[in-house]
């Protein structure tokens, strides 16, 4: 599965973020994805991209 989320854009990957922080807090998703809430700040100011293995784990 992690090769489908390989070919995914940083655009892509940035949309899936911000859907996925729509219902939830910035704790809450950085507990599920198992990384730090600043990690989570980095990602919604595009300083950095989800990795393909933070993107499979919010399926």
């Amino acid at each position: 599965m992690e090769r489908v989320f390989h070919n995914l854009s940083k655009g892509a990957r940035y949309d899936i973020l911000s859907i996925l922080l729509e219902r939830r807090g910035k704790k809450e998703l950085a507990t599920e994805l198992g990384v730090s809430p600043a990690l989570i700040t980095k990602y919604i100011n595009k300083v950095t991209h989800p990795s393909d293995e933070v993107m499979s784990k919010n399926l």
